[in-house]
């Protein structure tokens, strides 16, 4: 970048602080606090499994945040003290969301081979559906006040392991906050996906064999 250019910048970058308008780096999704609610704990109801459920790829759509300013002033609006992105998230959410689904009581395994193929599962292999899907939005930011916001949109395919049909399909979208903490934020938010996944009665009896 060229002086000129990086002079300009810091001009218009202040003089946008100047006139009280917050700037978020490209990327970040943008939202004001007092419409996200707080972190909410569910159950998940017991429920026979059929088949096991291999949870395979995720694709990362997202785009990780990049330049911006925080605005100080104005606390209802995010960015505001950091933002974090993770270079490998569609295999980091693969992990959280294959251990989230096992700790509510899911027969899941993983697989890192798993590049979204049609058949990927064909004969003699046992039963399984596959849970595949896109990451479309992410966001993980850190507030000045001690509490951490996540924010995220995935779509998700839920897949006949041998014939490739599609049992199950839906669009997710969550957001809330949690006060700091040594919790791992992926973890937490695949957590959250998780008990909504288990929550949904169409999945249930896609993954009990209903479909």
């Amino acid at each position: 970048m060229t002086p000129f250019r990086q002079i300009l910048g810091l001009a218009l970058t202040s003089l946008a602080l100047a006139c009280g308008a917050p700037m978020r780096p490209y990327g970040h999704p943008e939202y004001e606090l007092r419409r996200v609610p707080p972190l909410q704990s569910m159950g998940t109801v017991p429920f026979q499994q059929a088949r096991l459920l291999i949870v395979g790829a995720l694709e990362d759509l997202t785009v990780g945040p990049i330049g911006g300013a925080y605005d100080e002033q104005d606390y209802s609006m995010a960015p505001l003290e950091q933002i974090y992105w993770y270079h490998a998230l569609g295999t980091k959410l693969v992990d959280s969301l294959h251990a989230a689904l096992v700790s509510r009581g899911v027969r899941a395994a993983k697989d890192y081979l798993d590049l979204g193929a049609p058949l990927p599962y064909r004969d003699p292999a046992p039963p399984v559906e596959v849970l595949r899907g896109s990451i479309n939005s992410f966001s993980f930011s850190r507030h000045a006040q001690g509490f951490d916001v996540l924010l995220g949109d995935v779509s998700l395919r839920l897949l006949e392991g041998r014939t490739g049909r599609e049992l199950w399909h839906h669009r997710q979208a969550l957001s809330f906050w949690l006060p700091w903490s040594r919790q791992d934020p992926f973890f937490v938010f695949a957590d959250a996906l998780a008990a909504r996944l288990l929550a949904d009665p169409a999945f249930r009896s896609a993954l009990s064999g209903g479909a």
